[in-house]
C-alpha cells in the first residue's frame, strides 16, 4: 500500500521488514525447532543390527532420492543399436534432470498461474508421475528379486 504525500512522492504504509517479520519468522524457527527436539526424545528412530561389511543386505535399496533413476535401470533393458541397454539406463534420467533444470529458463511466460502455463504444468506432472511410477517399479522389482532367492 502507498499514498501520495504533500511533495508528491510516495508515503509508503505498512510495518517495516526489521524487526517486525525478522521475530516472526524467527519465533515460527523456534517452534519448528523445539518440535523437532521433542519428536526425537519422546519418539527416537529405533537403532538397527550393527552393519556387517561382509554381507549384503536383501533387497538392496538405494536412498529414496535415486529409486526413480533405479527403477528406469532395471526397467531399461532394450539395446537401441550399438548402444547398451545399461548405457540408457544411465544416460536417459541425466537428460530427463537437465529439461526438468532448464524448463523454467525455457518457458518465459509472465503467468504464474499453472492453469495458464499448460505446457509447463503438463510436463511437470508427467514427470512427476514417471518418477513416481519408477520409484514404485523400482521397489516393486527388489522385493520381487529378494523373495525368489
Amino acid at each position: 500500500m502507498s499514498e501520495k504525500n504533500e511533495a508528491g512522492g510516495e508515503k509508503v504504509v505498512g510495518e517495516p521488514f526489521f524487526p517486525h517479520q525478522v521475530l516472526r519468522e524467527a519465533f515460527v524457527g523456534c517452534l519448528v525447532l523445539g518440535a523437532l527436539i521433542l519428536l526425537a526424545t519422546f519418539l527416537p528412530a529405533p537403532l538397527l543390527e550393527k552393519a556387517d561389511p561382509f554381507v549384503t543386505p536383501s533387497p538392496i535399496f538405494p536412498e529414496w532420492y535415486f529409486l526413480p533413476m533405479f527403477g528406469f535401470l532395471k526397467f531399461w533393458v532394450w539395446n537401441i543399436g550399438p548402444i547398451p541397454a545399461k548405457i540408457i539406463g544411465i544416460v536417459a534420467p541425466g537428460i530427463a534432470v537437465g529439461i526438468a533444470i532448464i524448463l523454467p529458463f525455457i518457458d518465459r511466460s509472465p503467468a504464474k498461474h499453472p492453469l495458464k502455463r499448460p505446457i509447463s504444468t503438463s510436463l511437470g506432472i508427467l514427470m512427476t508421475a514417471v518418477a513416481i511410477y519408477f520409484a514404485y517399479y523400482a521397489i516393486k522389482i527388489s522385493l520381487i528379486h529378494a523373495a525368489g532367492e
